[in-house]
């Protein structure tokens, strides 16, 4: 039987454990009028799947975008999973795209 705290805590149904960072952080990514647009953030949480940054404006969930860490000499390319408004901030989900996984998956190990 499952104690009462846990009745609230969401499972994690992630394939890899994150590891917690709090770094600045940069998404790129083209826009639906075919504009460019680049974004400053902070990025919360890595692991070789995806990762957390959180930015001040949002980024529609689906849009392939390029993301960079500039502390970890990371440049990367995912997808937007998801976007959640936070107050006047925007958390987004990013799901890297597989050979990316791989590549950073290697310089971890």
């Amino acid at each position: 039987m499952r104690n009462e705290g846990q009745l609230w805590e969401k499972p994690n149904r992630r394939r890899y454990s994150r590891t917690k960072i709090n770094t600045p952080g940069w998404i790129e990514w083209t826009d639906e009028c075919g504009l460019k647009r680049h974004v400053r953030g902070r990025c919360f949480d890595i692991s070789s799947s995806g990762l957390r940054i959180v930015v001040h404006q949002p980024i529609p969930a689906g849009a392939t975008v390029n993301v960079g860490i500039p502390k970890a000499a990371l440049d990367l390319t995912g997808t937007v999973r998801h976007c959640r408004k936070n107050g006047l901030w925007y958390s987004v989900g990013l799901e890297f795209s597989a050979r990316n996984e791989r590549r950073f998956s290697a310089r971890v190990v």
